[in-house]
């Protein structure tokens, strides 16, 4: 069950012989519970708008997610994901942290295709870890209070984002108390 964490210990050998990517989503769902639900986003400056992709040779995509701002702030600077932030984005950006819950509750037909999976942490060599927003209930649903987390969408941390043309690295400008 996603709600509860794995703390199942593994023995040397099942962990050398476990199926590519099963330990790395194990200790992925663990952080994210860690984070009580929380994960960072790459947003535009006006908050309009999520970054997300499209898996190769599918119509399926999702909206990518961070356990942690350090990984995040990698990713921005890796050299394609610049150029297509820059394209998309321009040279300001917003680091985001926010619930699953509250994108759960943003969930609709008209975006399920782009907001309907999370694409948490991916790597250099294309490896992630996918989550459905459909594992959490929508919080309508739900007593908030029953559910303990903050879903008050303005109090969640940010981090605002420029280009930095000399250095060409996207580069904290305040908000950097979280790093």
């Amino acid at each position: 069950m996603m709600f509860e964490k794995n703390m199942e210990k593994l023995t040397t050998d099942e962990i050398e012989n476990s199926r590519r990517g099963e330990l790395s989503a194990k200790i992925v769902y663990n952080t994210i519970i860690d984070n009580n639900y929380n994960l960072w986003f790459i947003c535009n400056d006006d908050g309009s708008s999520i970054f997300h992709v499209g898996l190769t040779n599918t119509n399926e995509g999702g909206v990518i997610g961070w356990s942690s701002l350090q990984l995040c702030l990698r990713y921005v600077n890796r050299r394609v994901v610049k150029k297509v932030l820059l394209k998309a984005f321009g040279s300001s950006l917003i680091l985001s942290k926010m619930s699953l819950f509250h994108l759960r509750n943003m969930l609709n037909p008209f975006n399920a295709g782009v907001l309907g999976t999370i694409i948490v942490n991916p790597c250099e060599d294309n490896f992630f870890v996918p989550i459905p927003l459909t594992y959490f209930p929508a919080t309508g649903k739900s007593k908030e209070e029953d559910l303990e987390l903050d879903l008050d969408i303005d109090d969640n941390e940010y981090v605002n984002v420029e280009y930095n043309k000399e250095t060409k690295e996207y580069e904290t400008t305040d908000n950097s108390d979280y790093l």
